[in-house]
């Protein structure tokens, strides 16, 4: 099985940012490294979770939040119970690490995926279905 790689979309005209895909087929394809040019990341994270154990979502939660997100935008089907597993990660045993204390999370129900992307980008839908 070949490893997922990150490609490049383009670059957000009013961030600045860099923006790219990462499309995995299941959440054990998460990479345990990811190689970009800043140390913190932006991730929108469209998933149907309906079946989805907590303990698979509060590990892909983990895994990103290791590889440096700091902010996870949840979409699709059951995204409101998969940010509420994220943000129960992130508060812990109420010892939470300072580092995360910076991490912020959304959920957005029944949105067209475009909706979920900075009008202002270059890259479409299509781009993220290549």
């Amino acid at each position: 099985m070949e490893s997922p790689s990150l490609r490049h979309l383009g670059t957000s005209p009013d961030s600045g940012w860099d923006v790219y895909f990462l499309g995995v087929q299941t959440p054990v394809a998460l990479p345990s490294a990811l190689s970009v040019p800043s140390e913190h990341f932006v991730c929108l994270l469209s998933w149907n979770a309906q079946r989805v154990p907590v303990e698979t979502i509060s590990a892909v939660a983990e895994r990103l939040l290791g590889l440096g997100c700091v902010y996870i935008c949840c979409r699709g089907r059951d995204c409101e119970r998969v940010h509420d597993v994220i943000d129960e990660v992130l508060v812990g045993d109420g010892n939470a690490n300072v580092a995360w204390l910076d991490v912020m999370t959304t959920w957005h129900d029944n949105e067209a995926l475009e909706d979920n992307l900075d009008p202002g980008d270059s890259y479409k839908k299509e781009d993220l279905l290549k």
